[in-house]
């Protein structure tokens, strides 16, 4: 996808350079149809380097989702501080980095890695 983004900016940089060409050409002789194929020549230009800019941000916008299936019987646990012991909400104090779930206490500012205990 990134050659043909490059592609894309390379011909719309040259339609472009070659429609402003044309419309300076325009004003020395045969004036109209040079001023026609500049005009095109820089608004197809123009369209190809927005659709190179327009896939590279939609590119760089998209970051992914994931979703997580969990099976079996889940119970809510209440999440303590480490450190403080202060209640912590999980809607709030929970942040996801690199697929890890770590924890923030909004008192203390302590931070750590959530780590699910062993089932036996």
């Amino acid at each position: 996808m990134g050659s043909q983004r490059a592609a894309l900016l390379v011909l719309g940089i040259l339609l472009l350079l070659v429609g402003l060409v044309f419309l300076v050409g325009s004003s020395v002789s045969n004036t109209v149809p040079r001023l026609v194929v500049g005009l095109v020549s820089c608004l197809a230009g123009g369209f190809l380097i927005s659709l190179a800019v327009r896939a590279r941000a939609s590119a760089s916008r998209d970051a992914g989702t994931m979703r997580v299936e969990i099976g079996g019987e889940i119970e809510m646990m209440q999440l303590e501080c480490r450190e403080c012991g202060a209640p912590i909400s999980a809607s709030e104090g929970t942040k996801i980095v690199h697929g890890a779930v770590f924890v923030v206490c909004p008192y203390c500012h302590a931070e750590y890695q959530l780590e699910e205990q062993p089932k036996w």
